[in-house]
């Protein structure tokens, strides 16, 4: 049986989301971490032990978990943490053998929310907070009830994640959600 975790990763507010392919609710949440910087060991020590009893806890076969958005300004301090994560988390699939994936940003995006782009005229952090308002409306047309955007962005990654595992849950409502969001973008609603 497939029971795939996606994970939206952030150094101190990690998105989850637990389905199976056509599985009408999945379960979600969000890790705190306390703030980075005084003792990453600790902060990776917690995540670890998290990540691992949440594998076992709802029997994994997958996880997914988003590719990180890497700033222009090449600040590697600013994205060390990301990358200590990731390394979490492909060390704590490995122990179980759990096949782990890395899904771009734009794929997720493009199947659960239609479109990989802001809307016209929004760039930078406008941009990108438009993505995750649509995000959340998304989900809201699933019945999917969430305020927090990294878990309506894991939520994303899982669907995503389940249609490249379950050809049926690829084709699953996805004329009906289209119409929704078509309704939802162009202000019918």
């Amino acid at each position: 049986m497939i029971t795939a975790l996606a994970l939206d990763q952030s150094p101190r507010h990690t998105g989850w989301a637990i389905g199976s392919p056509n599985d009408p609710r999945p379960k979600w949440g969000a890790l705190k971490l306390k703030p980075w910087g005084d003792d990453e060991g600790e902060r990776l020590l917690e995540f670890y032990n998290w990540l691992t009893a949440t594998i076992l806890d709802n029997h994994i076969s997958h996880v997914f978990y988003e590719s990180p958005f890497i700033p222009g300004h090449g600040n590697f301090h600013s994205i060390e943490p990301q990358f200590f994560l990731i390394g979490t988390i492909n060390l704590v699939a490995a122990q179980f053998e759990t096949p782990v994936a890395q899904v771009p940003m734009q794929s997720w995006r493009s199947r659960f929310l239609g479109t990989s782009k802001a809307p016209p005229g929004l760039k930078g952090d406008a941009g990108r907070k438009a993505l995750k308002e649509m995000a959340l409306k998304a989900c809201a047309i699933r019945g999917w009830l969430v305020e927090d955007d990294n878990i309506a962005e894991a939520l994303g990654i899982l669907d995503y994640g389940l249609s490249t595992l379950d050809r049926k849950h690829a084709g699953k409502a996805d004329i009906l959600f289209r119409r929704q969001e078509l309704k939802l973008w162009n202000g019918e609603r």
